[in-house]
């Protein structure tokens, strides 16, 4: 049976890299098209799209198998072998609820679609919705074998974890509101408006289900489930409309194609080679391997946009170079860690188009806002390390001779010329933010295979599939956001969180510093990518209200997700920094205090002084 089900996930795997092959062919080719010969592929959004939503939901069913969707065992870990397997049972029964709800709600709208063609390429809409009911079916049987070895006993004590805590992972698009007539009929019921009821639902069977170990993908899912019993609006096919649909957004796709882009050059040398050109120029200084560290983690930022693919790179190439120098192990791997989460701010990010699509805000306004707040928190961090290795007495290495910086530059050249074609893309207009990622995943390619050649095309299958499955994990997160997302809005919660903060709708740094606060403790337990989705559909219409630039606090709020990947206890980039680097969590905790603390300060800076943010976005804008 293992080898079973190991063949089904390998042959899903090799039809999400499919998959995701054909849309960077369909995309790009469109791009080309558009550009060399004045025309265009017809099909390639709508198809591209359909593509995502079946590749998202193939990985989302291999992410079962390998216990590999987002979510926290901060409770569970703590248990013992009779505790983890009650929460197990129990979060597994929920999980399977829930899947049922998706299977059935997904069946009928098939069957009501069957007869309905797609507006380009005239195929069944019910093909769309069976990327749900073929889910739903795989994920139910896996499920329920996994809930019977549960109960027989043959699970192992490491096994009884049913998620993986991880980063990186996006967007939200504009809520549905005109999907169906049942969806209609169910819309025109009013809530109450003045009980508080729903949020303590929403937020009670939330955390309740990620306490039990429940990913937080399915916790959103049962969420939705209980805000639905409550306002007496149940049905499944809202499930099921709001889950498929959540998938199916063309900018969405820069996630998938940055991903790849990321990969690609971890992969292909890219990323070795801007740690070259660093090291070449600063690494001769006092402290100078840390400012060699700063300086990388600002280029990959522009490169990849992804926290975790940076640190794990910057990590395994500097930490032991640092270490060998005789720097602190502690503080070395806690200065990469703060290097490594400037990745989400400095553009191709991806928790801005997550952030962008969420609050329907300019995801490329946000790339361009976030450059120089980037910048300034690798200044931040640059300063205080200069605070710490002036204690240090160590011999920084040679100062490298022009001779070799010229070579380094030369070699690293085609990695830099990466960041400007997305940035002047997007600037005057040449392509959106899902172009401009498809841009940067080919192009990334031909240099790892055609210039570099250390990308081989034995490695590039493996490269899709670990990209496809990446994606698949943050964008079924993203589409079972929809269903609370929706809930949400019918259930009246941001009136009601706008009411609650009342006292500070009045004044703007006030209000801020209250959200920033708020952020910063729900970024200790939670990673990024679920923090966004769960709080910008409560937020913005409280940051709109106060008249606050969405951009602005776009800015911000990211910033203060990506410092919560290195705030304890969760902190994934700590995590990675503590595997690559074989260290205690604690150790890795101690030596990112002082870089931590910095980039706080450069955020509250920010909220104090807006045009920090907003004048160089305005400058860049136009």
């Amino acid at each position: 049976m293992n080898r079973m089900i190991d063949g089904y996930c390998r042959a899903l795997e090799v039809l999400m890299a499919v998959l995701l092959a054909l849309m960077v062919v369909l995309v790009f080719g469109n791009v080309l098209m558009r550009y060399a010969f004045n025309s265009g592929i017809t099909v390639s959004e709508e198809l591209s799209r359909w593509l995502f939503v079946w590749m998202t939901f193939l990985g989302a069913v291999v992410a079962i198998k390998e216990h590999a969707h987002l979510g926290t065992d901060m409770l569970v870990s703590r248990l013992g072998r009779t505790g983890k397997k009650v929460c197990m049972v129990s979060g597994q029964l929920l999980m399977l609820y829930a899947t049922w709800l998706l299977l059935s709600g997904s069946l009928a709208q098939a069957r009501i679609n069957w007869d309905v063609e797609a507006p380009v390429t005239g195929a069944s809409v019910a093909i769309f919705y069976g990327a749900g009911v073929f889910f739903a079916a795989s994920a139910g049987l896996l499920l329920s074998r996994e809930l019977w070895r549960i109960v027989s006993g043959q699970v192992s004590d490491r096994e009884l974890v049913m998620v993986q805590e991880s980063e990186d992972l996006a967007q939200v698009e504009e809520l549905h509101l005109d999907q169906s007539m049942t969806f209609k009929k169910h819309c025109s019921r009013t809530p109450s408006e003045a009980s508080p009821m729903p949020v303590f639902i929403f937020l009670g069977s939330l955390l309740a289900a990620m306490a039990l170990g429940v990913p937080i993908a399915y916790s959103l899912l049962l969420s939705g489930v209980a805000l639905m019993w409550h306002l007496d609006l149940f049905d499944a096919q809202i499930l099921a409309q709001n889950v498929i649909n959540g998938a199916d957004s063309f900018p969405l796709l820069a996630v998938p194609f940055f991903m790849l882009a990321g990969e690609i050059m971890n992969v292909g040398g890219l990323s070795r080679r801007i740690v070259n050109l660093a090291l070449t120029l600063v690494g001769h200084r006092r402290g100078g391997l840390g400012f060699v560290a700063i300086v990388a983690a600002c280029l990959l930022a522009a490169l990849s946009g992804s926290a975790v693919a940076d640190t794990a790179a910057l990590a395994s190439l500097l930490l032991p170079m640092m270490v060998k120098a005789g720097h602190d192990k502690a503080r070395a791997g806690g200065l990469i860690a703060s290097g490594g989460i400037i990745a989400p701010v400095i553009p191709p990010s991806i928790g801005f188009v997550i952030f962008g699509v969420a609050a329907n805000v300019s995801i490329s306004k946000l790339f361009l806002a976030g450059i120089v707040p980037g910048l300034l928190m690798g200044l931040s961090i640059a300063v205080a390390w200069w605070w710490v290795a002036k204690k240090e007495d160590i011999q920084p290495p040679a100062k490298a001779s022009m001779a070799d910086r010229v070579k380094a530059l030369r070699e690293s050249t085609w990695a830099l010329v990466l960041p400007v074609i997305v940035i002047v893309g997007l600037k005057f207009g040449v392509f959106t933010p899902t172009e401009a990622a498809v841009v940067a995943a080919v192009y990334a390619l031909f240099v790892a295979t055609v210039v570099y050649r250390e990308l081989h095309w034995k490695q590039l299958h493996e490269v899709f599939i670990s990209a496809a499955k990446t994606t698949a994990v943050i964008m079924f997160l993203v589409a079972a956001a929809m269903v609370s997302a929706w809930l949400i809005t019918v259930a009246d919660i941001p009136a009601k969180m706008i009411s609650l903060l009342e006292p500070f709708m009045g004044n703007q740094t006030l209000l801020l510093i209250a959200i920033m606060v708020l952020v910063m403790a729900v970024g200790t337990a939670m990673d990024t990518t679920p923090t966004i989705l769960i709080m910008t559909p409560v937020l913005m219409p409280v940051v709109r209200a106060a008249g606050i630039d969405p951009v602005y606090f776009g800015v911000l709020f990211i910033i203060n997700n990506a410092i919560g990947l290195i705030t304890p206890p969760v902190g994934t980039v700590l995590n990675v920094v503590a595997g690559v680097g074989k260290m205690r969590m604690d150790e890795v905790t101690r030596g990112v205090l002082p870089f931590m603390t910095a980039q706080f300060i450069v955020m509250f800076l920010m909220v104090f002084f807006p045009w920090l943010v907003t004048g160089p976005a305005k400058w860049f804008a136009n």
